[in-house]
């Protein structure tokens, strides 16, 4: 897989509308549980559903839950998958970036 290492985010919020599964490993889960000061079983129960083994954020074909006023509201806590955006497996065809990825996202407009 190839990496974009000098990738800024811009903000502009366009990854967290209407994109699909939030995948959220344990250790996201205990990272936004703390962000929301309640238990993990209660983050678990309050903002996922799981899919094949996998938890992930409810409502996949909504925008993101945690997108408030065309920001993230947990930045500092968001899931790794977040994180690593735009450095996913299926962004890359032969070591070069989709045009679907770039598509939408302005950060990666600016590259």
């Amino acid at each position: 897989m190839s990496c974009i290492e000098d990738f800024e985010c811009v903000g502009c919020a366009n990854c967290c509308k209407d994109r699909g599964y939030v995948y959220l490993g344990t250790g996201d889960r205990i990272r936004l549980a703390r962000k929301f000061r309640m238990s993990v079983m209660v983050f678990t129960d309050t903002y996922c559903e799981m899919n094949r083994g996998e938890y992930h954020l409810k409502d996949p074909d909504k925008d993101c839950c945690f997108l408030e006023d065309g920001k993230c509201s947990v930045y500092d806590a968001r899931p790794e998958q977040c994180r690593t955006w735009p450095n996913w497996p299926q962004n890359f065809i032969n070591g070069k970036l989709k045009k679907e990825a770039t598509s939408y996202c302005e950060g990666l407009k600016r590259l």
